[in-house]
């Protein structure tokens, strides 16, 4: 879509306008298939988060055994613990750049649309056409979402790594405040 109307290789105005006709149809249509995405996977992109989150929790919990006096330390259960949260983010991180590819192909898209728009006569059909497309975009931006708990954009991972290290600070300060103690390497 963004290539054809970044182009704008249509000779006459009437080509140019069914262009942009067309490109309207079909921001509709993927407007549609977001919705359907979201709506079928983002309780998955949810789940996802949260298993990553219990595996940093999971992962903090067995630094602070590491530090008990009775603690062996194994090699093998490091390396599988970090294997695992590197997997939860790696592929938390895949489908977090997928889904900003798309809206920022939209944004490519507006883009291109407001530089016809400058390079076009002030009037007529062909304008006009631009100004409905600019304000569909403007109006249905492209959002994926988990479950419409928070939407997926380029900051998501580093917010789901923040906020569960602050969490595991916050458990950490409780359980040390209620004067427990650990015992056996459990909290």
């Amino acid at each position: 879509m963004t290539n054809a109307v970044a182009a704008s290789e249509y000779t006459n105005e009437q080509d140019c306008k069914k262009m942009l006709s067309d490109t309207r149809k079909l921001y509709t249509e993927m407007h549609k298939v977001i919705e359907t995405f979201n709506t079928l996977f983002g309780y998955v992109l949810l789940l996802m988060a949260v298993q990553c989150s219990l595996q940093i929790l999971d992962f903090g919990v067995f630094l602070i055994e590491m530090v008990l006096p009775n603690f062996k330390f194994e090699y093998d259960a490091f390396f599988i613990y970090m294997g695992f949260i590197l997997l939860d983010l790696i592929w938390l991180s895949v489908a977090q750049s997928r889904c900003e590819m798309a809206k920022d192909e939209s944004m490519k898209l507006r883009s291109a649309c407001y530089n016809l728009l400058d390079n076009s006569s002030g009037s007529g059909d062909l304008h006009q056409e631009l100004k409905a497309l600019i304000k569909q975009i403007k109006n249905r931006p492209v959002r994926f979402t988990a479950a419409d708990f928070f939407e997926i954009k380029r900051s998501t991972t580093f917010t789901i790594v923040g906020a569960t290290a602050t969490y595991f600070i916050v458990y950490v300060e409780l359980r040390s405040n209620d004067n427990t103690t650990w015992n056996n390497g459990t909290l």
